[in-house]
């Protein structure tokens, strides 16, 4: 129960721009990467062997968290990424952008600070090595 601990206070750190993905091994064997297409699934295949456990954090598209769990699943050599919990969660950001408008004949720039709400989804789940089983 201590890795669900870890999970979680990866989880809560501050996001920045992009998707932010980690993993560690749960198998005692160190598969290679798997180099062919990993399937996601939200049910665990019937036949097959845990290699370990993958956390996403992404303010991008629900498309690119997925990438990064079929990314980091088969670097675990796993040929299937299960996904265990889909949350989404909210939090407010400061940025800071430059605006150009006309003045007269000429383009004037001035910066605006806007106060915004990034959605921040979060994927949990397992990789798993099913070939040959």
């Amino acid at each position: 129960m201590r890795w669900w601990l870890c999970l979680s206070l990866l989880l809560a750190l501050p996001s920045c721009s992009g998707t932010r993905s980690s993993s560690f091994a749960t198998s005692a064997t160190d598969a290679p990467a798997y180099r062919g297409i990993v399937r996601v699934t939200s049910l665990q295949p019937q036949r097959g062997s845990e290699v370990g456990i993958i956390t996403v954090e992404s303010v991008e598209t629900l498309v690119e968290a997925i990438e990064a769990l079929k990314q980091r699943a088969a670097e675990l050599g796993g040929d299937v990424a299960i996904v265990d919990r889909y949350t989404t969660s909210y939090h407010m950001e400061t940025r800071t952008s430059t605006q150009s408008y006309q003045c007269g004949r000429t383009t004037c720039s001035r910066q605006v600070t806007q106060q915004v709400q990034v959605e921040v989804l979060h994927l949990q789940g397992r990789a798993f090595i099913t070939r040959g089983n």
